[in-house]
């Protein structure tokens, strides 16, 4: 009788099909739409390394974490000026006249500093970015080597578990402290508790589809404010630029009352979201682990399989 895939297996199958499609869509001329794509890949498969800390270890999950976040950082000028054009449209289609004049004659000053880099050479950073997918391959097949039949338990409710543990404190702690750095931590974990989600239920195990639901809503929510939080920065970095000083001080009053709206709502949804406490969840988790999963477990490996041949990213089976 053939063993059940360990769930350390599935989630190196998952990331093999990630990298595998990074590999596949590859261009020496990255455009915003693919280096989104290419980013929330990596994240992807650093919230399944953060997933199976507590089986490989601290040092190997840190290591695979920071491995795709230095790759996710080779595309970071670009995605932000494609971001911040993003931002900065939207908050415009949404204020008043005087605000919307200030913000447009602000962004004619700034826009010499919202130009690319220039003498970055976009085949060297897909390059580098492919070199990463690999080293994370032949990472993910060593530290998958070593894991036995209680893998699964301490995956569910140590690795999952653990995150969802971090989401619910962090996202609490950031409507108390209110502040760039307290949301950015909060959105992170949020983000990373919404993958393994995504994988959990595609993976058969039943009653976290709501969960996910939400998180996917409050991960979006600290998104936005994040980007918010990014323009404030660059602008007020840029400040001095500034053709006409008096035009700061609409566009600083817009950004901080979108801030605070889209603060606001995140807080709002986090409780909704997140009101289980943590204790409970990891009691969810520990009985997701005995109950094992549904049917639909061996279609999710068989499309993950399938998307790894395709792309020969190597035989990882």
């Amino acid at each position: 009788m053939e063993r059940e895939e360990l769930l350390i297996e599935s989630l190196r199958h998952a990331a093999a099909g990630l990298i595998g499609e990074a590999i596949g869509s590859k261009s020496e001329e990255p455009v915003p739409d693919l280096i989104h794509e290419l980013r929330i890949k990596t994240k992807k498969i650093r919230s399944y390394w953060v997933a199976v800390r507590p089986v490989v270890g601290k040092e190997c999950a840190r290591d695979g974490v920071n491995r795709h976040r230095s790759a996710a950082r080779l595309f970071s000028d670009d995605r932000d000026l494609h971001v911040r054009s993003q931002t900065i449209e939207a908050i415009r289609l949404r204020a008043r006249r005087k605000g919307r004049r200030a913000l447009d004659r602000v962004v004619t000053d700034l826009q010499g500093a919202m130009k690319p880099k220039e003498g970055v050479r976009p085949g060297g950073i897909v390059a580098e970015f492919m070199t990463f997918m690999d080293e994370d391959l032949m990472a993910w097949a060593s530290a998958s080597a070593g894991a036995d039949g209680t893998s699964d338990r301490l995956v569910l409710t140590e690795g999952i578990g653990r995150t969802y543990r971090k989401a619910w404190t962090f996202s609490r702690e950031a409507a108390v402290l209110d502040t760039p750095a307290g949301y950015h931590r909060a959105r992170r974990w949020v983000k990373y508790l919404r993958y393994q989600l995504e994988w959990l239920v595609g993976q058969g195990y039943t009653g976290f589809h709501l969960l996910r639901e939400d998180v996917h809503t409050l991960g979006r929510l600290l998104g936005q404010l994040h980007d918010i939080h990014v323009l404030q920065d660059f602008i007020s970095h840029h400040s001095t630029h500034i053709v006409r000083p008096g035009d700061f001080g609409p566009v600083d009053r817009l950004l901080s009352r979108e801030e605070r709206r889209l603060a606001k709502e995140a807080v709002r949804h986090g409780k909704k979201a997140l009101k289980t406490s943590p204790r409970r969840m990891e009691r969810k988790l520990r009985t997701a682990s005995r109950a094992g999963r549904s049917g639909s477990a061996s279609a999710s490996k068989e499309r993950l399989m399938t998307a790894v041949s395709e792309n020969t990213v190597g035989d990882l089976a």
